[in-house]
């Protein structure tokens, strides 16, 4: 099965599908954390800027005057407040003028194609992780190590953590990423935009289940509880999985999964719980102190002036700790991202559930500076009319 997707993947392969793949590995992979982190960002400016004036001596970059006046509003937005941090407002503006470029050079529906089939991959090799543990299998590449300093196995299409830690931690899945709340992110993205095109296959949909399943990610497992139910509704299999929920509700909730992951998520005794409870509020504080252009992007010593009053809380709520830093001006980005033009020709509960998962999507991570988060966010303000064009027909 493996050899049989690799053929189909490199299969016609060329220059716009090696930028679609780094685009990948550049938002945050192992890859990014290990070999480069920034400096690999301006790489992939340069890269794509090349393309770009390639593309325009041949007279085929058009940029719109939307997604331009897009870029300038976000620009703006960043640069209007005097206490935004200069190295954290230059990686943000690095990653829109490679989104602007990027979406402008390549259409979404090749965009998706390429990302869904490479994010089956990944899940696939992922997967292996379970046969390398159990036989204690060394790989012979050198470790990645994260932004913290953590090491994980080199196994070229994942990583495996090598620190301390308790043996449910261990098999929890993290793909190419540090972390499985962030594998998640791009699992239910693949298998959102799979959705809005139509490409999953009931096989397809069986491999997405068992990996987010892998990754005991208890925001991973709701959100991609919610795209199944578009899946089952458009096969006519409503009742099957209603009739489904109804006899596994009791067994889940009876699950030691249920009481130790769950219960404990849920109670702000639980540690996790308490931080997340306090990722929210932390930014909402700052948001209040700062409406209209918010504390400043990457302002960290206000971040830590407020996040000093809770015995937990870090200020990773992305989307709120973007709205804390931008404050309303967030919004240029906040309506393109969670209500983008892609999803506007799908049913208006498919449209209403769509934008919900995305929202949910990038809550839990502080995915605001990240390359994909960007990409999401001038896709969704391409036009219907340039999308259809483009090849975006369901």
């Amino acid at each position: 099965m493996i050899l049989k997707i690799r053929k189909r993947f490199f299969s016609n392969f060329n220059v716009v599908d090696i930028i679609i793949i780094l685009s990948i590995l550049v938002s945050k992979s192992l890859y990014y954390e290990t070999f480069g982190q920034n400096k690999l960002l301006i790489g992939f400016l340069l890269l794509i800027g090349i393309f770009a004036l390639f593309k325009s001596y041949r007279k085929e970059l058009i940029f719109t005057k939307k997604t331009i006046l897009l870029y300038f509003l976000i620009i703006i937005a960043v640069f209007i407040n005097p206490n935004a941090a200069l190295s954290t407002s230059l990686v943000f503006l690095s990653d829109i003028t490679i989104a602007l470029l990027f979406i402008t050079l390549i259409p979404f529906y090749h965009f998706t194609s390429v990302f869904y089939k490479l994010m089956k991959i990944l899940m696939i090799f992922s997967l292996l992780k379970y046969p390398i543990i159990l036989l204690h299998i060394s790989s012979p590449f050198p470790d990645f190590i994260s932004i913290t300093g953590d090491h994980y196995q080199n196994f070229i299409f994942f990583g495996i953590f090598k620190g301390n830690t308790t043996y449910f931690q261990m098999l929890r899945n993290n793909g190419l990423w540090w972390e499985p709340g962030a594998f998640q992110i791009f699992i239910n993205l693949a298998f959102l935009l799979g959705l809005l095109f139509k490409k999953v296959s009931n096989r397809d949909y069986f491999l997405f289940l068992i990996v987010i399943v892998t990754t005991f990610s208890t925001s991973g497992i709701l959100i991609f509880s919610v795209l199944s139910f578009i899946y089952f509704k458009r096969k006519s299999n409503l009742k099957l999985l209603l009739i489904a929920i109804v006899i596994s509700l009791p067994l889940i909730t009876a699950s030691s999964y249920y009481q130790i992951v769950v219960q404990q998520k849920i109670s702000l005794n639980n540690p996790s719980a308490r931080s997340r409870y306090y990722d929210a509020i932390v930014p909402l504080r700052m948001f209040a102190s700062n409406p209209i252009i918010g504390i400043g992007l990457g302002n960290k010593s206000t971040l830590l002036k407020y996040t000093a009053k809770f015995s937990y809380g870090t200020g990773s709520n992305g989307m709120l700790l973007l709205l804390a830093n931008l404050g309303l001006l967030s919004f240029f980005i906040f309506i393109p991202l969670v209500f983008p033009n892609y999803l506007k020709n799908l049913p208006l509960d498919e449209r209403f559930l769509g934008s919900v998962c995305i929202l949910l999507l990038f809550i839990p991570e502080n995915f605001t500076i990240i390359l994909i988060f960007s990409l999401l966010t001038f896709y969704g303000s391409k036009s219907l009319r340039t999308l259809r064009y483009e090849g975006l027909n369901y």
